[in-house]
């Protein structure tokens, strides 16, 4: 359990010490007993602890939750190279590509620090990275092969010449959910308690958004508290955690949305996607295929990662190509089969 505790004095004119320490008494999941104190609490547990059960202990009513059962594998490793090595390779990437069923598959390159990159394999069903490779790395060079794009060759260089500090692990992350603390109302949120992060909803690591939602989070809570420590009218704390969970919910909301088409359309999700939603992941795959074309990969991540609205993907230099991409594999895909290679050719199209 992560706590952070955050004391404000001196809101006032007067100079005294605004509001009184909060004590919450909570339980985990074995049962057991705890008290939290403190001016103010964030509260960063994650996906796995029981929050919705302390929400119901403090007397607040349901809240609704939408939840999908994406069945995703994904495996982690962390490498080190010399001064040498890294100067060779690009910064960092990561690279989506649909899989064998035809849904995307993902390798990523992640830098940390002095030298260490955290290495990414993930994958849906069939076309999950082998639990082999958590015994010999070496297993992902083979399976990457169907990543026919330049950056691999960086990804397997560091798999084969790098120092490897960490074996790779292995996680099943099969039920991703939004819990819409949101929804309570004024009066009916604890005050001083905020809920931020995979608490409040957690996504496919493919595109590695989890962090993203996180930072975006903390970045929101921080300036309210500056704010707060500033202001000559506030004279505490209460009230301030509502705000957040309003403001924080409108992040949530557009990283799990601009996800959802995706999520839903894979042959391992649970869930039955409307027509609708079918539609949209038709269009955002070619959106997706024109931007990479353009090279615009980059883009696509910061849209991907919420700090671009997906809105921005709908320009009409990205959207009329993909429209044109879209009707091109329409027609090619609809036409009897004697026909297609002529139909293919007239419009300057051919099926991979």
């Amino acid at each position: 359990m992560s706590l952070l505790k955050h004391e404000i004095k001196s809101l006032d004119d007067g100079g005294d010490e605004v509001g009184t320490e909060e004590t919450e008494t909570v339980e985990d999941e074995k049962g057991s007993t705890e008290e939290l104190k403190a001016d103010f609490i964030a509260c960063c547990i994650g996906r796995q602890f029981p929050i919705m059960k302390w929400f119901k202990q403090l007397g607040c009513p349901d809240i609704p939750v939408e939840t999908l059962t994406i069945n995703a594998c994904y495996l982690t490793g962390l490498y080190r190279g010399t001064p040498e090595q890294e100067a060779a390779l690009t910064p960092a990437a990561a690279v989506q590509v649909p899989g064998p069923g035809g849904h995307l598959s993902g390798l990523a390159s992640v830098i940390s620090e002095n030298g260490l990159r955290t290495m990414m394999a993930i994958g849906y069903g069939k076309d999950s990275p082998p639990v082999e490779a958590c015994k010999d790395a070496k297993v992902l060079l083979s399976w990457s092969d169907r990543f026919d794009f330049p950056w691999v060759k960086h990804y397997k260089t560091i798999i084969s010449t790098w120092e490897q500090v960490t074996p790779f692990r292995r996680f099943i992350d099969s039920i991703i959910s939004w819990r819409h603390f949101e929804k309570l109302s004024y009066d009916e949120w604890p005050d001083r308690f905020v809920v931020l992060g995979d608490a409040v909803c957690s996504f496919n690591p493919l595109f590695g958004q989890g962090m993203t939602h996180a930072g975006r989070a903390t970045e929101e809570l921080s300036d309210l508290l500056e704010r707060a420590s500033h202001s000559p009218n506030l004279v505490s704390l209460d009230g301030l955690a509502h705000e957040f969970q309003q403001a924080h919910a409108k992040v949530s909301g557009l990283i799990w949305e601009g996800n959802k088409p995706d999520d839903m359309c894979r042959e391992t999700t649970k869930e039955t996607p409307p027509k609708s939603i079918r539609i949209i992941h038709q269009l955002s795959t070619h959106i997706m295929k024109t931007l990479a074309r353009q090279k615009k990969l980059n883009f696509l991540q910061m849209v991907a990662g919420g700090v671009l609205a997906p809105t921005n993907l709908f320009h009409p230099s990205v959207l009329f190509p993909a429209l044109v991409s879209w009707a091109k594999e329409s027609w090619t895909k609809s036409a009897p089969s004697s026909e297609k290679k002529e139909i293919a050719e007239s419009v300057g199209y051919l099926e991979n």
